[in-house]
């Protein structure tokens, strides 16, 4: 295996969300939508799967969404910019890949962009992440400047400051809505 495939290849894209992560971002938020998320690995009552593909969806309400990690990332976060011009409040966990196309061309026209103090250990991951991570949050109401508000944030403070709240209020509408 070479050095390049160790640090930014993968054969699995789909790595579970920390449960303390989501936790502070949920309290901030209160999500009400899982955006890509498998029957096993839902942040929220209510989710889009594989199946569903939430791509083709229309996403409303706080979103949450850790995409996979793979080659279609750029389609998932233009989706997301996309539906946070159209009202929804959408906030992804991505890798902090600032040399990449999709980041320069869709990230940087976020509202906010929290640069995650460590690597974040994925659920079921041997160890951390072999790359930084990014908060990235998509809104409608973006401030009027030259670019998003960038942040350093250490969330493990935050986990460790108040209770958790590690899944979503029961949400209105069930998955089977974009079936």
């Amino acid at each position: 295996m070479t050095l390049t495939r160790a640090l930014f290849g993968s054969a699995k894209t789909d790595w579970e969300t920390p449960p303390d992560l989501f936790a502070v971002l949920n309290r901030e938020f209160a999500f009400t939508f899982d955006v890509c998320a498998t029957p096993t690995n839902h942040k929220c009552a209510a989710y889009f799967t594989c199946a569903q593909d939430g791509l083709r969806q229309r996403w409303t309400g706080a979103c949450w969404m850790n995409p996979p990690y793979g080659r279609r990332i750029a389609a998932w976060v233009a989706k997301a910019r996309r539906e946070g011009r159209h009202g929804a409040t959408v906030v992804g966990l991505l890798p902090a890949r600032t040399d990449t196309a999709w980041w320069q061309d869709t990230v940087m026209r976020a509202r906010e962009i929290r640069l995650l103090r460590g690597r974040i250990k994925f659920v079921g991951a041997a160890s951390p992440a072999p790359f930084p991570s990014a908060v990235v949050i998509f809104k409608e109401n973006r401030p009027k400047r030259i670019g998003p508000r960038v942040v350093a944030w250490d969330w493990r403070r935050r986990a460790r400051a108040r209770p958790t709240r590690t899944s979503c209020p029961r949400a209105a509408v069930s998955p089977a809505r974009a079936a």
